[in-house]
């Protein structure tokens, strides 16, 4: 992902280029990425504290002192994915509006029949 958007970051200058979808969408999947990142590892700390705490608290108690770590992770999770398509989406209009045109050429004094090159609208 980093690198389509360094890469279509070059091309801004191009008419068309992504920008506010691609810019909006890798901020939006970094962003997401690092709460994803740090509910886990909440999670993982505080079942550690379970698993090293004498009392022996039930299995179960430990689980619903977890579940607001898990609905972050989720909704973390589901905005990461948001993000992503937000990439994808911004990638496929740009390339989908880019098209192959047939042009003549002149090599040589020589005229070839068609020869093709890439534009972008």
């Amino acid at each position: 992902m980093a690198m389509a958007t360094d890469i279509l970051k070059d091309r801004e200058h191009i008419s068309g280029a992504p920008g506010g979808w691609l810019n909006a969408g890798y901020k939006l999947a970094n962003v997401s990425l690092l709460v994803f990142w740090l509910s886990l590892i909440v999670a993982g700390i505080l079942k550690a504290v379970w698993q090293m705490d004498r009392s022996q608290v039930p299995f179960s108690n430990m689980m619903l002192q977890l579940r607001p770590a898990f609905i972050v992770f989720v909704g973390a999770g589901i905005t990461l994915m948001v993000g992503i398509w937000m990439v994808l989406f911004a990638q496929i209009t740009w390339y989908s509006r880019s098209r192959v045109t047939k042009t003549p050429r002149r090599i040589g004094g020589i005229h070839h029949k068609e020869s093709t090159a890439v534009t972008v609208d």
